[in-house]
């Protein structure tokens, strides 16, 4: 946390030098709900569906080229995010007896809260009426502050479920994302805009830091040694992506 406070207090002085240097500043405040999911890239992990999400935080837009028409756009969001990953498990059903154990599945939610800050180029047309149209491209630096999973394992004796479990040993701390938006703003007053947009946030690392198991070839069950412990396979690999719809207001 002492980390992204001090990113936060280098980002907010920043901005405030380019304001003094004679830079057009615009801040602003922007809600998004968004629909998020987790892409799998390890075998035998499935995506189990997409989850609803929502941020908020605060943006800023400022003119360093010399138009209008293209500013640096960054700010400070949190964003809530998440998905369903399905995978072969070994389930105990007593868990201070570990020599019964039972193949199953496990279908594992995630709920993921970064606080992320973008770096992004604005491109934006001329008004035209009262509107003025924009497109929005860059990378988003994003650092996780929480984690939490509800965990659902069955087998043939039955479903054990465990929720909002604390997950954070089990997800990286950093997350890099390319940003697409697209959208529109409408003139309220000669500085003030209403801005509505949607975007596109594809993760680029992996957001889990645990180790999966090794399968079966010919059934897909997770294969033990002989001390009756599943033996490790390669690490988890999974994406983060979501949709939003942004609503804002910019002063």
């Amino acid at each position: 946390m002492k980390k992204i406070s001090s990113l936060l207090v280098v980002l907010m002085l920043t901005l405030g030098a380019f304001a003094q240097d004679g830079g057009l500043l615009r801040l602003g405040l922007r809600g998004s709900p968004n629909l998020s999911w987790l892409r799998p890239d390890t075998k035998g992990v499935d995506n189990g569906g997409l989850r609803f999400g929502y941020s908020f935080g605060i943006t800023a837009d400022l003119n360093v080229l010399g138009s209008e028409n293209y500013t640096f756009s960054t700010g400070i969001e949190l964003i809530n995010v998440g998905g369903k990953l399905e995978y072969a498990d070994q389930v105990y059903p007593d868990p201070n007896d570990r020599t019964i154990n039972f193949p199953g599945t496990s279908e594992a939610i995630f709920r993921l809260r970064y606080i992320e800050i973008p770096w992004t180029l604005k491109l934006k047309t001329n008004e035209i009426g009262y509107l003025t149209y924009f497109g929005q491209v860059g990378m988003g630096t994003g650092f996780n502050i929480r984690a939490r999973r509800d965990l659902d394992q069955s087998y043939s004796g039955g479903t054990l479920s465990t929720e909002d479990e604390d997950a954070n040993s089990d997800v990286g701390f950093f997350r890099v994302s390319l940003i697409l938006s697209a959208g529109a703003e409408y003139s309220l007053t000669e500085t003030t805009s209403l801005m509505v947009g949607v975007t596109f946030n594809n993760g680029f690392t992996d957001v889990l830091t645990n180790k999966y198991f090794e399968l079966d070839d010919n059934d897909g069950t997770v294969n033990v040694g002989s001390d009756n412990e599943p033996i490790e396979g390669p690490d988890w690999k999974a994406i983060s992506n979501y949709l939003a719809l942004n609503i804002g207001i910019l002063f």
